[in-house]
């Protein structure tokens, strides 16, 4: 890896549908129902995702990845053979994988033989009552034992802190790392609360969820206040449409899709980043991923962000890499 390359995050979201679960309170609940039941949304949906890893791999930073899907990436065989292709990139940081939890073990050896296995990163949601709290820990320790920096990550509601209570205490026992996000209110599933029903009087469970306060400071600033705030979004992190199309961040293509720097899909293109580390925030509505709001800068410079775009490292936490005890582990 040339350590002379810029760093640049990248959360590219490709339009990969078919999940084998059913939350309510689905982000993208709206694209998996277009997809009625595909693999993938359109039927160019594997070429097109061809070409975007591949200007990935051409492009001239170090580029740390959140590879993502409407879906579960572990049904589908070409989304995983980009993901093991693009981890054998050598300026390729980490590819983190947003999964819940339902791969085998096929799917990590498929990983380790046709990729770099130590480059992966998995972002295990746990949906409750889609798969038992049991199911999901032994398959991050199994990840985990093979080599993956592995993070469970639990949704946090009124009615389910007990649940994600136990499932932080089973992966604390397993020596599994955990992260804790106050669940949002997509498809108004809980029609008598705002967007982030813990923020409806429950100051103290929500502040208890957090690892750190800054984490949480930052997601109700960019909930409520983001218009304004200094980011680093256009300077080192991008967000890549599934179409292909790249924005500063999400928030920036989902309100304001006149700043859109380029497309992936044109040849030779390379995004033109800001050098200014910082810029006001200029989105209309509130900013509600963490993938964007870990670059305000009331966060950005004090949080030691994992191999992740969503795990910050406890102060004093040592990651120890593959070779050095049996994978990477905190």
């Amino acid at each position: 890896m040339d350590p002379t390359r810029r760093q640049l995050e990248m959360w590219y979201v490709c339009d990969q549908a078919l999940c084998n679960f059913c939350c309510v309170y689905c982000a993208a609940a709206s694209g998996l129902r277009y997809a009625q039941g595909r693999m993938w949304a359109g039927p160019d949906g594997p070429e097109r995702f061809r070409r975007i890893i591949e200007w990935i791999a051409a492009l001239p930073f170090r580029i740390r990845l959140r590879l993502q899907t409407w879906g579960e990436p572990f049904l589908s065989k070409d989304f995983l053979s980009g993901a093991a292709w693009l981890s054998r990139q050598g300026h390729l940081e980490f590819v983190e994988l947003v999964t819940n939890g339902s791969f085998r073990e096929q799917h990590l050896e498929l990983l380790a033989a046709n990729g770099e296995i130590s480059k992966f990163t998995f972002w295990i949601t746990y949906h409750h009552p889609q798969v038992t709290a049991e199911n999901l820990v032994r398959a991050a320790s199994t990840a985990r034992d093979a080599g993956v920096f592995v993070v469970v990550h639990a949704l946090a509601f009124p009615d389910t802190l007990e649940v994600v209570r136990r499932l932080v205490a089973l992966c604390k026992e397993a020596g599994v790392r955990t992260d804790v996000t106050a669940g949002q209110n997509f498809n108004r599933c809980y029609p008598d609360h705002g967007f982030v029903p813990l923020a409806d009087g429950n100051a103290e469970e929500l502040a208890g969820l957090y690892r750190h306060p800054l984490a949480l400071e930052a997601m109700q600033i960019a909930a409520h206040r983001s218009a304004g705030q200094p980011c680093s979004a256009g300077h080192d992190y991008v967000f890549v449409s599934d179409r292909g199309d790249v924005f500063p961040c999400k928030c920036y293509a989902d309100f304001l899709p006149h700043t859109c720097l380029g497309s992936a899909l044109r040849p030779g293109f390379a995004p033109f980043l800001r050098e200014e580390p910082y810029a006001p925030c200029g989105s209309p509505q509130p900013c509600v991923c963490k993938e964007d709001y870990f670059h305000l800068a009331c966060v950005r410079p004090h949080l030691a962000m994992g191999p992740s775009l969503g795990y910050y490292q406890p102060e004093g936490e040592r990651v120890v890499h593959v070779g050095e005890g049996g994978g990477r582990s905190g």
